[in-house]
């Protein structure tokens, strides 16, 4: 207890840096370990941490709100969001702390992090190509976010909003593979015929050998044939 509270007695004085990473990382210990309380109290200095360049802004930011997720501190966890100023940063950071309240079960909080996220590319951008790409950045994530936690129809609203015939394909390829890698290969079939329809559409035959290769990680042998076939 005393060494945590000299941790968090360092870590306040500093301006993010690797002082400020070891209190957030044995403020994610205590957690795990029960301790909320000490947890809390070591990372309660969190906004003097954001200073410094832009990269060691965003590195903070990025081990900092799953912790302050695990801690139920939901308002610190929007705060710590809205401190990044890039919107592809920011979307992803969203999507980890959203992950660890999945873990914590607590999914209307996640939720409400999978809004926020939307949010931010809620009106198109105008005829600019890196908003445009910022854009499309943030519904990557969010999409791939939402694979990974087995919410296959939420992915595939995110990707609906996307412009590009050629990227909603891109990252359709990639729910896929997010899912299966998250163990999620129950719901992922949907995910699989969606992206083998579009490859039909398309006459993309790469993108048909893709879908026949998820066929068969999910043990779909029989459409996998089929896949390989239309290829």
């Amino acid at each position: 207890g005393k060494d945590a509270a000299r941790a968090g007695e360092r870590a306040s004085s500093v301006g993010g840096g690797g002082e400020a990473d070891a209190a957030i990382a044995l403020a994610r210990a205590l957690s795990m370990a029960g301790l909320p309380e000490l947890a809390s109290k070591l990372i309660k200095p969190w906004p003097q941490w954001l200073n410094g360049s832009d990269a060691t802004h965003q590195w903070t930011v990025g081990i900092l709100m799953p912790v302050l997720a695990a801690l139920g501190q939901d308002q610190d966890v929007l705060s710590a969001a809205r401190a990044v100023s890039s919107i592809v940063e920011r979307s992803r950071y969203l999507g980890a702390a959203g992950d660890e309240y999945v873990r914590l079960g607590r999914i209307d909080a996640a939720e409400r992090l999978d809004a926020e996220a939307l949010a931010l590319v809620s009106v198109p951008p105008a005829d600019d190509p890196k908003l445009q790409s910022d854009r499309d950045a943030v519904l990557n994530n969010l999409a791939l976010a939402r694979a990974g936690r087995g919410d296959i129809q939420g992915a595939f609203v995110v990707v609906a909003k996307l412009r590009d015939e050629a990227k909603v394909r891109q990252v359709m390829s990639y729910v896929v593979l997010r899912a299966i890698d998250s163990d999620h290969t129950p719901v992922v079939g949907p995910a699989i015929e969606a992206l083998q329809e579009m490859a039909i559409a398309a006459q993309d035959a790469g993108l048909l050998l893709q879908a026949a290769e998820r066929w068969y990680t999910v043990g779909s042998e029989n459409k996998a044939r089929g896949s390989l076939a239309r290829a």
